[in-house]
C-alpha cells in the first residue's frame, strides 16, 4: 500500500555529511569519490559553488570520479530553484546514465516534464521508469492520467502570475476526489497533491476551502475550492525573491498564514506569517528563528526551535504580545526528550499536541495532552494504533479533526484521527 520510493528525498544536510558508500554502477579502485571533494567545496565556499564543482566533475572527460544519488539530486533540485532548468534537467539526464537501474532519475525528469507540460517526453521517462519499477502506483498513476494532468498543467502555466487564480479541476468534493481512508492510511489526492517528487506538511484553511502544501523545489502550493471545484495547486510565493518557502499552516481563525522562509545560512529558518487579506495573504513579516509553526486559538505559536540544540529539535511555543512574541519556552512533560523532537501540531484550544519523534530510534508520531493543571502528560506513540509505519512526519489534522495527515517516502498521506481520542488519560 505504501508507496517504495527506491531513492528517499536528499535534502540540504546530504551536502555537508560524507558518505561512506559509494553508489556508481562501474565504479573500480582506481575511481575517487567525488563527496569528499563536494564537501570540502561546500565548507569552504557554500551551496553554489560545490554545485559548480558536481557540473565539472560530471563533465570530466577523464571519467575519474564516482558520485553519489544525493549529492546530485539535491545539486539538480537546488540549480530548479534557481530558475535554471536547462542545467538542472541536463543533470537529471546524467543521472539516469550515471544509474541506469535506479527508476529515480527518470521519475526526477518525468516531473520537469510535466511541469513545462512536455507529454511526449514526460511519456518516455513515465515509460523507463516503469520498466524498473513496475509496482510504484504513483507512477503508474501518472502515466494513466498524463494526457489530463499535462491539459491541466498547461493551462495553468498559461495563466498571469498571480496564484490566487487557478484552473478548475472539475473535483468537487471536499477531500480533492481521494476516497476517503477507513482504518489503514492511504497516500492524498494523487497527481494533485502528490506529485513524482516530495510532498509534505500539508493544512485546510478552517473553513476547508483552501489548501496549502509544500513540495520540494517548488516550495508552498496552494489550491481553492470553488463552485467549478478544486483549482490545480499552484505556487504561492508570499515573499518575493526569496529561493524557498515551506511549511504553510493557517491560524484556527483563519487570519494568518504561517511558514518558513529558508536563510542563506546552512540549515537555518525563519517563520513569518503573512496577514488575510480578502481571499489573497498581505505583506509578511519576519517573526523568529525556527520551523513548523502552528497556532491556538488565542495566538500562541507552537513551533520547532533550531536555536541551541545541535541536533535542530526542540518543541517550544511563543505567546503574543503587543510588540510581538515573548522568548521562547521550551515545553515540558513527555514533549521534549534527549532525541530529535519536531514539527508541533498544536490542537486550537491546547488540550493535546501532535508531534513526531526519534526517541525510539526511528522517526514515529507522539501525541501528549495536557492536564487540568496546565501540565504536559507523557508522551503516547500511536503508530501501531493508526496503522502508520516507522519513519513518518510532519503530522497534521484537518480542522473538524477526522483526519490526520503525515509524510511518508515523498508523500502525503492520511488516516482516520478518531483513534487519537481514545489516548486520552483517564
Amino acid at each position: 500500500m505504501f508507496r517504495n520510493v527506491s531513492v528517499t528525498v536528499v535534502g540540504l544536510a546530504l551536502i555537508v555529511v560524507s558518505m561512506a558508500a559509494l553508489v556508481s554502477g562501474d565504479e573500480g579502485p582506481e575511481k575517487l569519490s567525488s563527496a569528499p571533494l563536494v564537501q570540502h567545496v561546500m565548507r569552504s565556499s557554500g551551496v553554489e559553488a560545490a554545485v559548480a564543482k558536481l557540473q565539472q566533475l560530471l563533465s570530466d572527460s577523464s571519467d575519474a570520479y564516482t558520485f553519489e544519488y544525493g549529492h546530485l539530486r539535491f545539486a539538480a533540485n537546488w540549480l530548479a530553484m534557481n530558475g535554471r532548468r536547462t542545467e538542472s534537467l541536463a543533470m537529471l539526464s546524467q543521472m539516469a546514465e550515471l544509474f541506469p537501474e535506479s527508476p529515480a532519475p527518470w521519475i526526477e525528469l518525468a516531473h520537469e516534464h510535466i511541469q513545462s507540460a512536455d507529454e511526449m517526453a514526460a511519456e518516455t521517462c513515465l515509460d523507463n521508469a516503469l520498466s524498473r519499477d513496475p509496482d510504484d502506483p504513483l507512477v503508474a498513476w501518472h502515466r494513466q492520467h498524463l494526457s489530463e494532468l499535462i491539459a491541466l498543467q498547461s493551462a495553468t502555466n498559461a495563466l498571469p502570475a498571480d496564484p490566487s487564480i487557478g484552473i478548475a479541476t472539475g473535483i468537487t468534493d471536499p477531500y480533492f476526489g481521494t476516497l476517503e481512508p477507513a482504518d489503514r492510511p492511504e497516500i492524498f489526492a494523487p497527481g494533485y497533491v502528490n506529485s513524482l517528487i516530495n510532498e509534505f506538511s500539508l493544512a485546510f484553511s478552517p473553513d476547508m476551502r483552501e489548501m496549502y502544501f509544500s513540495r520540494s523545489v517548488s516550495g508552498i502550493m496552494a489550491t481553492r475550492w470553488t463552485k467549478e471545484g478544486w483549482t490545480f495547486p499552484r505556487r504561492l510565493v508570499p515573499v518575493e525573491n526569496t529561493p524557498l518557502c515551506d511549511e504553510p499552516s493557517v491560524s484556527p481563525d483563519g487570519r494568518w498564514l504561517f511558514f518558513n522562509v529558508h536563510t542563506a545560512s546552512i540549515g537555518d529558518r525563519v517563520v513569518y506569517r503573512a496577514p488575510r487579506n480578502g481571499e489573497r495573504w498581505g505583506e509578511p513579516e519576519s517573526l523568529f528563528v525556527g520551523m513548523y509553526a502552528t497556532a491556538a486559538s488565542d495566538g500562541t505559536v507552537y513551533y520547532t526551535e533550531t536555536t541551541g540544540r545541535p541536533d535542530f529539535g526542540v518543541i517550544a511555543k511563543r505567546e503574543p504580545t503587543a510588540a510581538g512574541y515573548t522568548e521562547p519556552e521550551v515545553l515540558g512533560g513527555g514533549v521534549n526528550s534527549e532525541r530529535l523532537d519536531a514539527h508541533p501540531y498544536i490542537a486550537p484550544d491546547e488540550s493535546f499536541i501532535i508531534f513526531d519523534s526519534n526517541r525510539s530510534g526511528a522517526n514515529v508520531g507522539y501525541i501528549c495532552f495536557r492536564g487540568a493543571d496546565g501540565a504536559w502528560g507523557e508522551a503516547i506513540p500511536f503508530n501501531e494504533l493508526l496503522s502508520i509505519p516507522d519513519n513518518v512526519g510532519q503530522f497534521s489534522l484537518t480542522p473538524d479533526g477526522r483526519y490526520l495527515f503525515f509524510s511518508l517516502n515523498n508523500d502525503m498521506y492520511w488516516v482516520s484521527a478518531e483513534p487519537l481520542m481514545t489516548l486520552r488519560p483517564e
